[in-house]
């Protein structure tokens, strides 16, 4: 399985547990044969699967960034974890990535080729 896919499946897993975990400790379950419960029920579920599928599309997101600038494609992940991510952020935005040193690498190599 191609490492981006496993990630989309993991943080698939996570978003799902957290929606039963969310479902399982509502404070709306307490009677669920009302109808206003159900009907609250309903919209809070809606409302959890949105920021379910923010937080699925922010991870996947994340590591897609991190592999385009040529970093391990985990490291993405770090821009999950609330203090590290400015750090690393800036540190991204500042430094030279590793696909950015192998341009520059190239670019020399072909200027001293075309000198002779």
């Amino acid at each position: 399985m191609k490492p981006f896919k496993l990630i989309a499946l993991i943080s698939a897993c996570c978003a799902l547990a957290m929606l039963g975990l969310l479902l399982l400790t509502s404070p709306l379950l307490h009677s669920p044969f009302q109808a206003d419960d159900w009907a609250a029920l309903l919209l809070w579920t809606f409302g959890a699967g949105a920021v379910a599928a923010t937080a699925i599309t922010w991870i996947l997101a994340c590591c897609k960034l991190d592999a385009r600038l040529g970093y391990d494609l985990y490291a993405g992940l770090l821009l999950l974890i609330p203090v590290v991510n400015l750090v690393v952020f800036v540190a991204w935005a500042f430094r030279v990535s590793p696909r950015e040193q192998e341009l520059r690498r190239l670019k020399k190599r072909l200027a001293n080729v075309d000198r002779w």
